[in-house]
This record gives structure tokens, sequence and C-alpha cells, in this order.
């Protein structure tokens, strides 16, 4: 069996058409253990199998974002509170066709997409700025998923070489997006609307999601939309999948509940808007 290593090597070499240096824009090849552009920018091959392709050569520590929201994440993703949405997107891509480029901006530990790429031969890239997710996303290197460490502001990909770009609950940067995607390729943008976890929310005393208005003006600017679906379902919870949501999510983090035992939830709403755009 292959390690890590090996693994993702033979993932960058099938997928080197599509990489630039960070820092000076030229193309990258594969020397042994590294990458390395025309200018011997040289970005290692951790044992991990992770790879740093940003101008710090610096893992992101984050007080947030940590390998144990990933973690969390990951097992709450796997219990499938998620599958109408994973559903849906599957059905656009089969649309799209075979043999395309897919890039997930923001793809944390990459569990979304390897819902969503399922038994799929397309061609998929996450991309995460957090070490730690990336280096777990590392497991899945054998479903021909390229987890890439990264800057979504300064993307180390050519231009107009994505067939779909997807964006999963997280940040986008319009101007690297419009740069990277083909003149014909899609956006995948899912939102939170204001029902999202709202039961959460409750207990916590947090106010409900307001900005699903703003989100949709802002991408408005940029892209034209294609369709717009919404997808909501009231999910049961256990004991175990509440503890994976309280620890999976950015919103516990502000709050001074240290007990998962203050909260009483049996069930949560997983609503979600999944927009689809284009270029102008």
């Amino acid at each position: 069996m292959q390690g890590k290593k090996e693994l993702i090597k033979n993932l960058l070499i099938k997928n080197i058409h599509l990489f630039r240096c960070p820092i000076c824009e030229s193309q990258l090849c594969l020397q042994e253990n590294s990458l390395m552009c025309e200018h011997h920018h040289l970005f290692d091959i951790s044992k991990k199998g992770v790879v740093l392709l940003h101008k710090k050569y610096q893992k992101k520590i984050d007080e947030i974002y940590t390998k144990n929201l990933f973690i969390n994440r990951r097992l709450f993703i796997n219990e499938e509170f998620y599958l109408e949405v994973h559903e849906y997107i599957k059905d656009i891509i089969f649309d799209v066709g075979n043999n395309i480029q897919i890039l997930d901006l923001g793809a944390g530990e990459c569990s979304h997409l390897k819902k969503i790429k399922g038994n799929q031969t397309h061609s998929s890239i996450g991309i995460d700025l957090s070490y730690d997710a990336i280096s777990l996303a590392t497991d899945y290197l054998a479903n021909d998923i390229l987890p890439i460490c990264c800057d979504l502001y300064n993307l180390p990909f050519t231009d107009n070489v994505f067939d779909i770009v997807l964006n999963f609950l997280s940040p986008i940067n319009s101007k690297e997006v419009s740069r990277v995607l083909k003149d014909n390729g899609l956006i995948i943008k899912i939102v939170p609307t204001s029902e999202y976890l709202k039961e959460l929310r409750n207990s916590l005393g947090l106010k409900e999601y307001q900005k699903e208005d703003e989100v949709l003006e802002n991408l408005t600017e940029h892209y034209s939309i294609v369709s717009t679906k919404r997808i909501e379902t009231e999910k049961t919870l256990s004991k175990t999948s509440l503890q994976h949501l309280f620890y999976m999510t950015p919103m516990t983090s502000h709050n001074n509940i240290d007990n998962i035992a203050c909260l009483s939830l049996d069930k949560i709403t997983i609503s979600l808007n999944v927009i689809v755009l284009k270029k102008k």
C-alpha cells in the first residue's frame, strides 16, 4: 500500500498543469519531494503528505479553527446531516459532464468534497489555509482528492482551469475565483439561511443569522445567478452528534459555555441556500 507521500506525489503529477508558483506565478514542477518553479521557489511535501503553497512558508495557527474543530466537523458530516445538500450538488455536477476539474474553496478537511465526489472520477482539489485541516484531508488521498494548504486570496493555480468551484459555508474571493474559473464554469456557493442551526443559536443566546441578503447582494455584483435552491431539513440529534455539533462550530468558541451538558437539544435545523453562479 502506498504511503501518503507517494499518493500525493502521484496526484500532483496528474494535476501539475493546474499549478503555478504563489510567489512569482511561474509554472511549478515536481522535483523529488518538492514542488519547484523556474525561479527556484521550493515547496516541500511533508511526510504526512501536506503541501504549503503560499508565500509565507508557515503554518497558520488559529485559536478557533483548531484540529479538534475539524475532527468534530468530519464526524458531524459523516453522520449525514448534509445528505440532501450533497445529493443536490452531485446532480448539478453530473449535468456538467465527465472529466471536469473541481476546486473546493475553503474545503476544511475535505469531508464535504468527499461526500459530493462520491465514486465519480472528477479531478478534485480541496484548499484551505489551515494546516490542521489539510493534514486531516490527506486521509482522502486514496479517493483522488488532492488537498493543498494555500491562501484563497492568492490561489496557486493558473488561469481558467476549473470547471466548478465549490464554496461550502466559507469566504470567497471573487477576483481569484474569476481568474481560475473557466469562462463557462460554474460556482456552487452554499450559504446559511436565517434558520440554519437555529436551535443551537437559541440555546447559546445568539442572534439569528442575518447576512443572507447581504451575501446574495455581494455575489450578484460579480456573477450572474443561474439558480437558487433552499434546502431545509430538521434532523434528530443524539448525545454524540450534539457533541460533534457543539465542537465543530465556531459559534461555541465565542461563548462562556464550557460544559456541553448546559445544552439540551434533540433536533437541529439544517437550512442552506445552494446558489449556482457563472461569470457575467
